[in-house]
């Protein structure tokens, strides 16, 4: 059928540039001058604001672990591992190096302590403890962190469950910190700054969060931190402005203040950039009373098939364009696909699109429907 493009409202809308602009670019110049990538984006679309290098492979220090943390903060929100409960610590798990929360093999520790040393310290032997015992074994773990990796959009793979040998891009980093972000366990354990575990033998280990941001950065609820001396200072981190959450993403900072200061700066500098925009939400009417023929009803809704957010340079003004038929023939099932709701934006030259979808099911009409609709049309002539 003939194809016909609605023409909408012009909405004050801007995809995320592949490149940053030059005013952006020149206010961090000299933070992202001593870092081998950096990335800022938008947590809910995954639109960049800001980027160096960000899809470069590079050494991520102690954040390899970041996978297998996620995995066991997924089970643990999921209710499939409770705080409570109480694991067994393997000579695999205590023999992890790097920071640790100095667990000993055949150690029991309750598994909301371990998720704390994990998350505040990035701690390799909590971490490695948490995913075999939320996998049941070594093999099943790595097997579910690369399933998650996947899912997560991080075409990479593990081997064991410590990570070792990952290497991923500041892009890669944001994706996985931007699924952090929506994780509860993760969230209560990274707001803690100074707290300790106490061991079954009675010693205790002190634990610093290792996200100076916490303290210092406004809107910062979470982040994790890693480095090595050939991946130098590394982190991701999370900042809620303006109704939104950005994810900034840092490899090889010369130095752990050059980590945090690259972060810092490039969100200030993006958030103020930007705004967040949501200009439909799912099952928001996009077009109403479309045409069907053959149904027992005439007309159809084409509504939003998810929420939408999106990223507002300062002064951008594009354009929406309707993809969707003139009309439809029925059967039609509510939710299935109808047509694409676009944004096309003047400075980037780049566009976003969302499906759209039926709000309602319009079964064929049958002899018994047609008799009726034709009564129906004598009874009122």
């Amino acid at each position: 059928m003939k194809k016909c493009f609605l023409s909408m409202l012009t909405i004050a809308l801007c995809a995320a540039m592949l490149a940053c602009p030059a005013a952006l670019a020149e206010g961090v110049t000299a933070e992202t001058g001593q870092v081998k990538a950096a990335i800022v984006t938008e947590a809910q679309s995954g639109q960049r604001i800001f980027e160096k290098n960000a899809e470069e492979r590079l050494n991520l220090g102690g954040l390899v672990r970041l996978p297998a943390l996620l995995y066991a903060l997924e089970c643990m929100d999921s209710g499939k591992l409770a705080a409570d409960e109480n694991i067994v610590v393997s000579p695999e798990a205590a023999s992890v190096g790097g920071a640790t929360a100095f667990l000993k093999a055949g150690e029991t520790i309750k598994a909301g302590t371990a998720m704390k040393a994990a998350v505040m310290i990035t701690a390799g032997d909590a971490t490695f403890a948490l995913a075999e015992v939320c996998a049941g074994g070594q093999d099943a773990a790595v097997k579910a962190i690369n399933e998650l990796m996947q899912d997560a959009g991080v075409y990479a793979e593990v081997s064991s469950i410590d990570g070792k040998g990952l290497m991923l891009s500041a892009e890669e980093l944001a994706k996985l910190g931007a699924r952090l972000a929506k994780s509860g366990t993760y969230k209560q354990y990274s707001a803690l700054y100074l707290d300790e575990i106490q061991h079954e033998n009675g010693t205790r280990t002190e634990l610093v969060n290792q996200n100076k941001l916490i303290k210092s950065l406004d809107g910062c609820f979470a982040g994790s931190t890693g480095s090595s001396s050939e991946a130098q200072y590394c982190g991701v981190f999370m900042v809620k402005r303006k109704g939104a959450v950005f994810i900034a993403a840092v490899i090889g900072a010369a130095d752990s203040k050059t980590r945090f200061s690259c972060a810092s700066k490039t969100i200030e500098a993006s958030a103020a950039a930007v705004s967040i925009k949501t200009p439909v939400k799912k099952g928001d009417k996009v077009v109403e009373n479309v045409s069907v023929s053959g149904g027992i009803t005439k007309n159809v809704n084409l509504v939003a098939a998810e929420d939408v957010t999106l990223i507002v340079w300062n002064g951008d003004e594009p354009r929406s364009v309707i993809n969707a038929e003139e009309a439809y023939t029925a059967p039609i099932k509510a939710g299935d696909k109808a047509g694409t709701l676009e944004y096309i934006f003047e400075i980037s030259g780049e566009s976003v699109s969302i499906d759209l979808a039926f709000d309602g099911d319009v079964d064929t009409a049958g002899l018994a429907d047609y008799v009726v609709l034709c009564f129906t049309k004598w009874v009122h002539v």
